[in-house]
């Protein structure tokens, strides 16, 4: 027994060789070789090695992270089998036991993983149980209070997007402070701040309450001007900025004080920069693009029109053609030079506008939210089109154009916006056949 107890811990020790280069390089195949390691310690350890119970939640753990990384949704066993890992990593940790804790967590993360992509409630539910069982089992002062806490914060968050149910989101709020209180010099007060942030925010945006847009704010300049840790991941510092660059234009939309937009606008271009290889480059680019629209329809300035236009030109170039991360930009300008036709009455950027929306809805990385956003856009398009040419089939392609856009909408607010376009729309379309009649 003794050899194979040492056997296993070899192959796990291995298996973290591999991990840390997949982490460096993020190549697919040093985490499939990771992986195959920790099967094989799991496999290896018998059931009284002590061990044990912490292969089985690296094998777990790390077969959720090849589940959620990877694009074919059918493929379900490396999160069926994750589940399963960590399923048994708890019944070896019985209540009283001090991996307890974290095991209860791991697992809930996984159930959220799988819920994220098949929508399955008693998933969710499950997750809540185990998060919750996990704070009632960390006090004050306990190493994983903090991560269960924020782990609730989370998924109450995502209940909250599907329900709208504000006692989700305000005890997510509460979580988020409770786990700043509960920060230990090895946790990340920067995990803690952002999630206290986009929470607040995301409660604004339902409940328009401005302390929660003040507190949202806060929460993410305090983010942003505290110093980085070495343990801080990249993509925690993109995203610290972009809440702050969010409240700040969530702010400008309010009280229309152009400082406002300027700074959001100046954060975000430093999120685009600091994230040129992370997953945050494409919300970066959206958001910078939605602010520059704002500051643009505030000032109806043709210079700030001009210097979105050229800056998302110069975005675009830089990007491999078949490349998906093309795909926003593309929207983004679409939606620019509209409004520059808006502006100046010209016909080129409108043409121009048009070709970047009809080439995005060819895009194969196009999700519904996306393609309901080009297609509002292309509606416009022919609307402002039609306004100056007064040519029926372009009011025909924009009402073809809205009515697809409302099919798309992903949630109802924006499918009510879109519908009260399309209404729009379609009451210009009678006007003409009214004229018509008359003579």
């Amino acid at each position: 027994m003794g050899n194979e107890i040492s056997k296993a811990k070899e192959s796990n020790a291995e298996a973290y060789l591999w991990l840390r280069q997949y982490e460096k390089q993020g190549r697919p195949d040093y985490l499939d070789k990771a992986i195959k390691k920790f099967r094989k310690a799991v496999e290896i350890a018998p059931l009284e090695d002590p061990k044990r119970g912490e292969y089985l939640m690296d094998l777990g753990t790390w077969l959720g992270a090849r589940y959620e990384i990877s694009e074919d949704l059918t493929d379900t066993e490396d999160i069926r089998e994750a589940v399963s890992m960590c399923e048994e990593a708890i019944s070896l940790a019985p209540p009283g036991h001090e991996d307890r804790v974290i095991r209860l967590i791991t697992l809930g993360d996984q159930l959220v993983c799988r819920y994220k992509k098949d929508d399955t409630s008693r998933d969710l539910d499950e997750a809540t149980r185990l998060y919750r069982e996990a704070i009632s089992l960390a006090p004050l002062g306990h190493m994983y209070r903090m991560r269960s806490l924020i782990s609730l914060a989370d998924l109450l968050a995502i209940k909250f997007k599907k329900t709208k149910a504000l006692e989700d989101i305000n005890e997510a709020i509460q979580c988020c402070e409770k786990a700043v209180e509960a920060v230990q010099a090895d946790d990340s007060m920067l995990r803690c701040l952002n999630s206290l942030a986009v929470h607040r925010l995301v409660k604004y945006e339902i409940t328009e309450e401005i302390e929660d847009l003040n507190e949202g704010i806060r929460a993410a300049r305090q983010a942003v001007e505290r110093e980085a840790s070495v343990s801080d991941p990249i993509s925690d510092q993109v995203a610290s900025i972009l809440y702050l660059s969010q409240g700040l234009a969530l702010k400008f939309e309010k009280d229309k004080k152009l400082a406002d937009i300027d700074e959001a606008i100046s954060l975000s271009k430093k999120a685009l920069a600091k994230s040129q290889t992370n997953e945050k480059w494409v919300e970066s680019t959206e958001l910078l693009g939605n602010q520059l629209s704002a500051r643009l329809w505030e000032t109806q300035d043709l210079e700030d029109a001009n210097k979105a236009i050229q800056y998302y030109r110069q975005v675009i170039k830089g990007l491999r053609i078949d490349g998906p991360e093309r795909l926003r930009p593309m929207i983004v300008l679409c939606q620019l030079l509209r409004e520059k036709c808006a502006i100046t009455g010209e016909v080129e950027p409108l043409t121009e506008a048009i070709w970047f929306g009809q080439e995005s809805l060819k895009s194969k990385d196009l999700d519904d939210e996306d393609q309901a956003r080009v297609l509002s856009a292309l509606a416009n398009c022919f609307a402002l089109k039609f306004d100056k040419n007064v040519d029926e089939k372009d009011i025909e392609e924009a009402i073809s154009y809205g009515e697809a856009a409302v099919s798309s909408a992903p949630d109802d607010r924006r499918r009510a916006e879109m519908e009260e376009e399309l209404a729009k729309l379609r009451s210009k379309k009678r006007n003409i056949a009214s004229v018509r009649n008359e003579f």
